[in-house]
């Protein structure tokens, strides 16, 4: 246990920092059991604007795996996933995030191309 003592203004202030301390351990703990799951998913999930382009925010690191392009890449270029949608899906898909700014979030599935041309 780590125990800070001030005295702030003639009140003694007493910090019990082993507390913190483990709610911090926690909270790296949870992020690494969160990378290792984004890593291993055998899908791709990212965060788009909620309007506009609907580009891509963020971008799950599994991305280039599965379609050859680097997640900073589809952060570079806001249109480069809708271009790469198949096309029997592209019009659903495109209706599909046109709903996002009314309802707030989106949950869809679409086969898209990879940089080498097949379709996943």
């Amino acid at each position: 246990m780590t125990i800070v003592l001030a005295i702030a203004g003639g009140v003694l202030i007493y910090y019990d920092l082993s507390k913190r301390r483990r709610v911090e351990r926690e909270l790296l703990a949870e992020r690494a059991r969160q990378e290792l799951i984004l890593r291993t998913v055998p899908v791709v999930m990212y965060s788009a604007r909620p309007s506009g382009d609907f580009g891509a925010l963020w971008v799950s690191e599994n991305i280039e795996a599965l379609t050859g392009f680097s997640s900073r890449l589809f952060l570079d270029d806001p249109s480069l996933w809708a271009l790469r949608f198949h096309p029997h899906d592209r019009e659903r898909a495109l209706m599909e995030f046109e709903k996002l700014p009314e309802e707030g979030t989106l949950a869809t599935e679409y086969c898209g191309q990879t940089r080498r041309g097949a379709y996943y």
